[in-house]
C-alpha cells in the first residue's frame, strides 16, 4: 500500500515552507499492534500531524516527544517502547495487547522532496533509516496502487469513491456513451476507447488490480485477456456462477491456461451477503485487500 505517501507530501510542504518537523516511524511491532513496521507519522512544530503509528493514544505521547525535540536545537534521534499489559492496555491505545517501538528523528532538509521525485520516476522507493545500536530499518514508499474498473456502472461509482480510502487509485474504462462521464465519476480518470486499446494505453503492472463489471463480454473480455497476460495482482469479474462458467470457456478458447484462469476472482468479492452497489463495492475492496495481504 501507499500509506506513507501522504506523510511524505505533507513533510515536503512543511520543509519547503521552512517549518520544523519530526518524523516518527514504527521500527518494530509485536503481538496485536495495530500498525506495522515502517508505518510513519509526521509532526509539525505546531502539533499538526499526518499519518499514524498506532490506533490510539500512543500518538499523544509521540507528539509530545516530537514537540520537545523541536523545542531544542538539533536534538538527537530517540526511541520509545510502548509495551502493554492487560491493566494498561486501554491507557496507551493498544487494547489488543500489542507492543511497538517508535523511532523519532528530524529528517534532512531535502528528504521528502527527493524521495517524492524518486517515486515519480520509479514508482517505488526504499529508504534505509539508520538507528543507533541496531540494524537499520527499511521503509517502503510507493505511488498508490491502481484499480482499473471496466464499466462505468452503479457499482463502479461506489467502488471508485471508496477505493482511495484503502490506497487504490481508480480509473474507469467504458466506451459506451453516458456511462463514463465526469458527472458520474467526478475527479476520476476516464478512458472511453474500447478496452483493448484503453487497457494498452493504461499499462498493466504488478501494482494494478483489474475489476470487470459490465456483464458485456464485448467489453469485459478484452480487458480480462489483457489482465491474464500481465502481472496484475488481482483480477475480478462480476457475474453469477453460470456466467462465470461461460466466461471461463471463452477465456480458455482464447488461449488462457487453467492455471492462469485460476487467478480470476469470480463471482467477485468476499461473501458478506452484499445486496446493493455500495455493499458489493465493500466486498470487492475487502477481497482486493485480502489478496494484497496474502489471505486466502
Amino acid at each position: 500500500m501507499s500509506e506513507n505517501l501522504d506523510v511524505l507530501v505533507a513533510l515536503s510542504d512543511w520543509q519547503a515552507a521552512g517549518q520544523k518537523a519530526v518524523l516518527a516511524t514504527v521500527v518494530s511491532a509485536w503481538g496485536s499492534a495495530p500498525r506495522r513496521p515502517g508505518s510513519q507519522m509526521a509532526i509539525r512544530e505546531d502539533g499538526h500531524i499526518v499519518g499514524s503509528v498506532s490506533g490510539g493514544c500512543v500518538e499523544g505521547d509521540v507528539i509530545a516527544q516530537a514537540l520537545e525535540m523541536m523545542d531544542g536545537e538539533g536534538e538527537a534521534p530517540r526511541q520509545s517502547d510502548y509495551g502493554v499489559s492487560d491493566a494498561s492496555a486501554w491507557a496507551v491505545g493498544l487494547a489488543c495487547g500489542g507492543q511497538i517501538r517508535v523511532h523519532l528523528h528530524t529528517p534532512e532538509a531535502d528528504f521528502a522532496k527527493d524521495t517524492l521525485a524518486a517515486i515519480e520516476d520509479r514508482g517505488l522507493v526504499e529508504r534505509q533509516l539508520p538507528i543507533e545500536g541496531s540494524d537499520p530499518v527499511t521503509v517502503t514508499y510507493a505511488k498508490p496502487l491502481r484499480l482499473l474498473i471496466i464499466g462505468g456502472v452503479h457499482i463502479a461509482q461506489a467502488l471508485a469513491e471508496m477505493a482511495p480510502t484503502v490506497g487504490l487509485s481508480p480509473t474507469i474504462i467504458d466506451p459506451r456513451g453516458g456511462f463514463a462521464s465526469p458527472e458520474r465519476f467526478p475527479g476520476v480518470p476516464l478512458l472511453t476507447d474500447w478496452p483493448d486499446q484503453a487497457v494498452a494505453d493504461f499499462g498493466l503492472d504488478e501494482r494494478t488490480a483489474v475489476v470487470a463489471l459490465t456483464h458485456d463480454e464485448k467489453i469485459d473480455d478484452p480487458a480480462l485477456l489483457a489482465a491474464f497476460n500481465s502481472s496484475v495482482f488481482y483480477i475480478g469479474a462480476l457475474g453469477s456462477r453460470r456466467t462465470q462458467e461461460k466466461r471461463r470457456q471463452r477465456m480458455l478458447d482464447a488461449g488462457v491456461t487453467e492455471e492462469n484462469y485460476a487467478r480470476l476472482n469470480g463471482p467477485i468479492g468476499l461473501d458478506i451477503g452484499a445486496a446493493n452497489p455500495a455493499e458489493i463495492a465493500v466486498s470487492i475492496l475487502a477481497e482486493i485487500v485480502a489478496t494484497l495481504r496474502g489471505k486466502a
